[in-house]
Parts: C-alpha cells; sequence; structure tokens
C-alpha cells in the first residue's frame, strides 16, 4: 500500500463516530510494568491489555497472536479477523 493510501486508511478510521483514544497515564504503566512481571511478557503488549481493562473490554482485537495466550489470562477474549491460513503466509516475512 502507498503512503498516500496507508495514511487515508488511518484517518478515514480516526474519523469514526463511535472511535474514542484511551490515554495512557503513569499509574497504567505502572501496572503493565507489574502485570508485565506476572505474565513473563513484553511491556508493550502488556500496556494494550491494560487499557482494554481500563475500558472494561470484554475482549481485544489483533492479528498479533501472542495475545492468544495472553487474553484469557486476564478474563479478555482474543478475537483476529484474520483467518490463520492468511497470518501463515506472512509469518514468513519476519
Amino acid at each position: 500500500m502507498d503512503k498516500d493510501s496507508a495514511n487515508e486508511a488511518v484517518i478515514s478510521l480516526l474519523k469514526l463516530p463511535n472511535l474514542n483514544l484511551v490515554p495512557l497515564n503513569k499509574n497504567d504503566i505502572i501496572e503493565a510494568f507489574n502485570l508485565s512481571r506476572f505474565l513473563n511478557h513484553d511491556i508493550y503488549d502488556v500496556i494494550h491489555l491494560v487499557l482494554a481493562l481500563k475500558e472494561k473490554a470484554i475482549g481485544i482485537l489483533t492479528t498479533d497472536r501472542d495475545f492468544k495466550k495472553l487474553a484469557p489470562k486476564l478474563n479478555l477474549t482474543y478475537i483476529n479477523p484474520v483467518p490463520e491460513s492468511v497470518l501463515k503466509r506472512f509469518s514468513s516475512y519476519k
């Protein structure tokens, strides 16, 4: 996807009327570091989990397979919108 198309896609997403951005505060970061140690997982993914919990989400929508194991540990549902067969093709690009 070219840069202009990518920019347009992100801007159109941000214009959705029911989209809310969730701010990250100092307490969230502290909670993420503590939870990161508990889950034995990197802080970057855990920040997403902390924000999901903060917003009382029931699940997390991502193609990141790490969340398949992480989400249930926090009573969150892992939702991957991309079929596994498609994801396997992309895993070879690492």
